[in-house]
């Protein structure tokens, strides 16, 4: 919804998917989409919420990937908002 110019139907939709995937292991996944969905609208704020949510999780369980991907939207607020450590933050993602 959010490619099709419909933002607020594209953030209901993305609340609904993780909330139905609470608890399980699609919660990672619905985070990750809609982090990239709250990244096509620039909502930072949204990004930064979710990426709060993830990162702790991904990390005790040691899910990799979905750290990363938090890592990555993490960098991608902060370089957002205009903060020089935005892009180091990007650059400091190990792709190993």
């Amino acid at each position: 919804m959010f490619a099709l110019g419909f933002p607020n139907q594209g953030h209901a939709l993305t609340a609904e998917a993780i909330a139905v995937s609470r608890g399980g292991s699609e919660f990672y996944y619905a985070m990750a989409l809609s982090n990239g969905c709250y990244h096509m609208c620039g909502d930072c704020a949204a990004v930064e919420a979710n990426v709060a949510m993830l990162l702790d999780p991904a990390a005790k369980k040691g899910i990799v990937v979905f750290h990363a991907v938090a890592r990555l939207f993490e960098g991608w607020t902060r370089a957002g908002r205009g903060a020089p450590e935005g892009r180091a933050s990007l650059q400091e993602i190990d792709p190993g």
